[in-house]
């Protein structure tokens, strides 16, 4: 760990030494590391994310910030790159996203809609997946369900609520609906280890389905993933709509402060079991403002496809207001 000229602390390769969020005996529960904001901390993150051999690489900007009592940090991003091509955020400038392991704060947030349209395909995949971790790591997302955890014991959070990252642009439909089991893990007492997978809810589906013939089983569970969008080679007088619908599973790992709660490092593992089908038509209609799929129609032949994304997110700098300890 070093410092820069203007004091802050740069954070090198850190060890994974944590305490985590989520610990045991619950005796002791007021003593373990729930988030401890303080105004005006500055976190800087390196995320890299690999789908299916494609590479994206972005550093975000945290601001911690309070509003009604409630803490939240203020994100700003500052690089991206996808593949090898640097992209220009200029457009970027005055958008913010809003994340929080405060428990006051809604951590169903999103401003996905605000991203300018040009950035959206490209910034989608880190604006989510710093989103996730986020989520995952919140208590809010627990409730009093917390005092039955027991070390290296997964328990089951039904949550069975679906999540759009639609745009309504290229993606005109985009659903996932999750529950959530959680593992703490303490195979070595240095090195706890917060676990949150995202399973699909195993009685009902949970997402929009326009056609019945999404609703076939891809996996084990009712599938808990749809996407619907247009194919932006072949956007003229005869667009071509790719439908999708399968089975999603999350895996993330997440390594807490033992101080203060933040996030020092985490991976997410994501695979989708997917079936995909090229369609000709899509009905939609107004619901206020949302888009919804009504139908799709003129569909070929189906073709299944495993997809697999591995994220890491990383803490490189960490700035306390002068005067103010960690």
């Amino acid at each position: 760990m070093g410092r820069t000229r203007n004091g802050s602390m740069v954070l090198g390769r850190l060890p994974l030494a944590f305490s985590c969020l989520l610990v045991v005996p619950i005796s002791s529960w007021a003593a373990f590391p729930f988030r401890n904001y303080k105004a005006g901390t500055i976190l800087r993150y390196e995320m890299r994310g690999l789908n299916d051999g494609k590479v994206y690489e972005a550093v975000s900007r945290h601001e911690v910030k309070v509003k009604g009592g409630v803490f939240y940090e203020e994100v700003e991003w500052e690089r991206l790159a996808v593949g090898e091509n640097a992209i220009d955020l200029a457009a970027l400038k005055d958008f913010r996203q809003w994340v929080s392991l405060d428990q006051g704060f809604n951590t169903a947030t999103n401003n996905f809609k605000d991203i300018p349209p040009q950035l959206m395909g490209q910034l989608a995949g880190p604006y989510f997946d710093l989103m996730t971790f986020y989520v995952d790591a919140n208590p809010r997302l627990f409730g009093a369900r917390l005092n039955a955890l027991a070390a290296g014991k997964p328990l089951i959070f039904p949550y069975s609520k679906s999540s759009s990252w639609a745009d309504g642009f290229r993606t005109l439909l985009g659903e996932d609906c999750i529950d959530f089991q959680i593992t703490f893990q303490t195979e070595l007492p240095e090195r706890p280890v917060l676990r949150v997978e995202h399973i699909a809810p195993e009685k009902d589906t949970c997402v929009s389905l326009p056609e019945s013939w999404m609703a076939s089983r891809v996996g084990g569970r009712p599938n808990n993933w749809v996407q619907i969008g247009i194919d932006q080679a072949k956007m003229g007088n005869s667009p071509e709509y790719g439908a999708s619908y399968g089975l999603e599973y999350f895996d993330s790992h997440i390594y807490l402060d033992p101080i203060n709660g933040m996030i020092r490092s985490a991976n997410l593992y994501n695979t989708v079991d997917r079936i995909n089908r090229t369609c000709q038509e899509v009905k939609t209609s107004r619901h206020g403002a949302k888009s919804v799929v009504e139908s799709v129609g003129g569909c070929g032949p189906a073709t299944p496809q495993h997809t697999f994304r591995n994220i890491s997110l990383r803490l490189i700098e960490y700035r306390v207001p002068a005067g103010r300890s960690p």
